[in-house]
C-alpha cells in the first residue's frame, strides 16, 4: 500500500535467532523486499544471558527496541510503523490482568508515541482483527511468515491468546483496555501536582504520594520509569515492594532502572550513576 501511494519506506527485521527457521524467515523476508525495491536491514540477536521463566519475551522485546531506535537514528528515519493489532491489545490486557497489573498496565497500546525526540512510533491497525489482515494479504496472493512461537503455550502471551479468542473475548477486552485509558486521562490533573520538579535525568515527587490510593502510585512511578528511561514498566508487585521501602526506610532503592530515595517532604529519582 505504501509503495503504490508513492510513501518511501525501509523495512527493518530483528532476527531474535532464538529457532532454528528464524536465519531462512531473514533471508525470505530479505529476498521479498528486493523483489519491491525497498531497502531492507536486519539484526540477529547474540542472547548471552539466562533464559528466566517469563522473561525470555520481555529481554527480545528490550533488544528489538533498541535496534528499531538505532537504526532509525542511523537511517534518518523519524517514523515507525509497528503491525500490532486489536488481537494484540486483548492479548496485552487479558496477560497482564494475569500478572495483577495496576491501572497503568492495562491501558491499550498507544497508537501514537514518541520514542526519542526524532522518531514516532506509529500502530495503524489497532482497530483490525488479525485474520482480517490474513484475509488481506490472501486476496492479493501474497504470502507471509507465521511465527511458531505463537503456538507455544509456554509463554503467557500465546496462553491469553487462547483464551481470548476461545471465549469470543478480544472485542470486550479492547474495550476493557480503552476505558482505563479515559480513567487515566482523569488522573493527569492529579499526576501534576504530585511531580514537583523535572530536570535531565532526575525527577522530584512529593512525598504525600506515599498516602495516596496504590492506582495514583502506581501510574505515576510506572509512568516515570517509562518517561526517564524508555524501558518497559515494573510489575504491580515490584511497584508496591517499592513503596513499602520509601515508607519505612531512607536508604536508595533501585527498581527500573531508576534509584528512588526518601528525602524530607520529597522522593528524589534519577538514574543511578555508573
Amino acid at each position: 500500500m505504501c509503495i503504490e501511494a508513492g510513501v518511501e519506506i525501509i523495512a527493518l527485521h530483528f532476527n531474535h535467532n532464538l529457532r532454528p527457521e528464524a536465519a531462512a524467515e531473514a533471508q525470505w523476508l530479505g529476498a521479498l523486499f528486493k523483489a519491491y525495491n525497498v531497502p531492507f536491514y536486519s539484526q540477529e540477536w547474540q542472547f548471552t544471558g539466562a533464559a528466566v521463566q517469563g522473561r525470555l519475551q520481555a529481554e527480545a522485546r528490550n533488544a528489538r527496541y533498541t535496534f528499531f531506535k538505532k537504526q532509525c537514528a542511523e537511517l534518518g528515519v523519524k517514523n515507525l510503523l509497528l503491525g500490532h493489532t486489536a488481537d494484540d491489545v486483548a492479548e496485552t490486557t487479558l496477560m497482564r490482568l494475569f500478572y495483577g497489573s495496576g491501572l497503568q498496565g492495562l491501558k491499550t497500546m498507544a497508537a501514537q508515541q514518541n520514542m526519542s525526540e526524532n522518531l514516532t512510533l506509529h500502530r495503524p491497525f489497532l482497530q483490525v482483527r488479525r485474520e482480517s489482515l490474513r484475509l488481506y494479504l490472501k486476496q492479493r496472493r501474497q504470502p507471509w511468515l507465521e511465527d511458531p512461537s505463537n503456538a507455544n503455550a509456554n509463554f503467557v502471551r500465546v496462553r491469553a491468546r487462547y483464551w481470548a479468542k476461545k471465549l469470543n473475548m478480544v472485542e470486550a477486552l479492547c474495550l476493557l483496555s480503552a476505558n482505563f485509558n479515559k480513567l487515566e486521562a482523569a488522573l493527569k490533573p492529579f499526576e501534576a501536582n504530585l511531580l514537583i520538579e523535572k530536570t535531565e535525568g532526575k525527577t522530584f515527587v512529593d512525598s504525600t504520594l506515599l498516602t495516596k490510593p496504590t492506582y495514583l502510585q502506581t501510574r505515576i512511578i510506572k509512568g516515570l520509569v517509562q518517561t526517564m528511561t524508555g524501558h518497559y514498566p515494573p510489575r504491580q508487585k515490584q511497584v508496591e515492594r517499592l513503596l513499602t521501602h520509601l515508607k519505612e526506610s531512607t536508604k536508595p532503592y533501585e527498581l527500573g532502572h531508576l534509584r528512588w530515595q526518601r528525602e524530607g517532604g520529597l522522593v528524589r529519582v534519577e538514574r543511578p550513576k555508573t
